[in-house]
């Protein structure tokens, strides 16, 4: 996946696909094994309905697991800088979109306890690209689950996303889910 950045065989692949994708980083050499068991799934979503195709992938491939699932997400907080804001109304804004963004995830997660899967919901960070990297390395998940286009919904397919990131910095195979612009909002 270090290829990925200066426009390889990924990049290209993922954009001309419509289908799921399971991209590894090859770097360790084709002999580094994939993960035997999948025993701990993050799903990145940040509350589009864009970032909703990736479910119906991760409640099935948790069930033929028997794998936990992790929600995550970054709450949606503008930037101090940006917006000349003080801290304290900053951290209220904050405080507002986790609550919000917690209770999307917790329902999410309701509905996938009622098929019998494991889920937990994990709502923090700043950065959603090295929220995803430090949440998969601190659960020890084995595989992260995102679309291609979240929230952001950039114009090119991956470029500058967090899809691009996460797949970039990623030890961790990465199931990507394809959405073109024209599905979701």
């Amino acid at each position: 996946s270090r290829n990925w950045q200066r426009g390889g065989a990924s990049k290209k692949l993922m954009r001309a696909l419509d289908v799921p994708v399971i991209v590894v980083d090859t770097e360790a050499g084709p002999e580094a094994p994939l993960p035997v068991k999948l025993e701990r799934i993050l799903v990145a979503l940040d509350g589009s309905i864009r970032s909703e195709s990736a479910l119906p992938y991760a409640r099935e491939l948790a069930k033929a697991t028997d794998s936990e699932l992790i929600l995550f997400t970054v709450p949606a907080v503008p930037e101090t800088e940006k917006y000349r804001a003080a801290a304290d109304i900053v951290e209220k804004i904050r405080r507002s979109a986790e609550q919000s963004i917690r209770g999307f995830l917790e329902a999410v997660a309701e509905d996938l306890r009622a098929d019998g899967l494991k889920v937990r919901v994990r709502v923090e960070g700043i950065l959603p690209a090295r929220g995803i990297i430090n949440v998969t390395e601190s659960e020890g998940a084995d595989l992260i689950m995102l679309t291609s286009r979240g929230r952001g919904g950039v114009d090119r397919l991956f470029t500058g996303s967090v899809a691009e990131r996460v797949v970039d910095q990623s030890r961790q195979p990465v199931f990507m889910v394809p959405v073109s612009a024209n599905n979701g909002s």
